[in-house]
């Protein structure tokens, strides 16, 4: 199976996090830093597959790409399932043999997962809260070399060969006035 990733540092740790245009926010395993943050509040999430997380919603030290600074994340804490979906992939391992969209598989997966789904959730979406009101999200194509990339704030001779998405409702009317793009065929 292939997984695709990015590369982001969170509380000082290098990390890949799985980009996931089906959630929202960015979501860490709190056992692959190296410290506690700020205490925070206490939120869960849970996602179609029925595992459910918990753990604190915090400001810790994000840098994506170029841009850095102190972001929300949720610390995930605890892993468990939702009562309809029992043996989902948080109760398949231990939690040093987990890694989120890992399929429950040991061993595969990652630290994190940056949830760019544009719906609102106290966890915003990364790239919002960091300030960008555009992106695009390029996945390597079948057959070719080239590598997928995110492109932060996409410049208007970028964009002409990407199809515009936008959000509708039930989003925020504030989420609504962002795009995401996708590259044709």
């Amino acid at each position: 199976m292939r997984r695709y990733s990015v590369p982001v540092t969170v509380d000082g740790v290098e990390m890949q996090a799985a980009p996931d245009t089906g959630s929202t926010g960015l979501r860490v395993l709190s056992w692959r830093l190296n410290g506690a943050p700020d205490p925070g509040s206490s939120v869960g999430y849970s996602y179609a597959s029925g595992l459910r997380i918990e753990g604190r919603l915090v400001n810790v030290p994000v840098q994506l790409g170029v841009v850095s600074g102190n972001y929300p994340a949720q610390l995930v804490e605890n892993l468990d399932c939702t009562p309809a979906h029992r043996n989902c992939p948080g109760e398949m391992l231990s939690k040093a043999d987990y890694g989120l969209e890992g399929d429950g598989l040991k061993g595969q997966g990652f630290p994190a997962i940056l949830g760019t789904n544009m719906a609102s959730n106290v966890a915003r979406n990364p790239f919002i809260a960091v300030g960008f009101v555009r992106w695009i999200i390029e996945l390597p194509r079948p057959g070719l070399r080239a590598p997928g990339r995110i492109i932060l704030d996409p410049t208007d001779e970028e964009i002409p060969a990407f199809v515009r998405l936008r959000s509708s409702l039930p989003y925020s009317r504030a989420v609504a006035l962002f795009t995401m793009e996708y590259p044709v065929a």
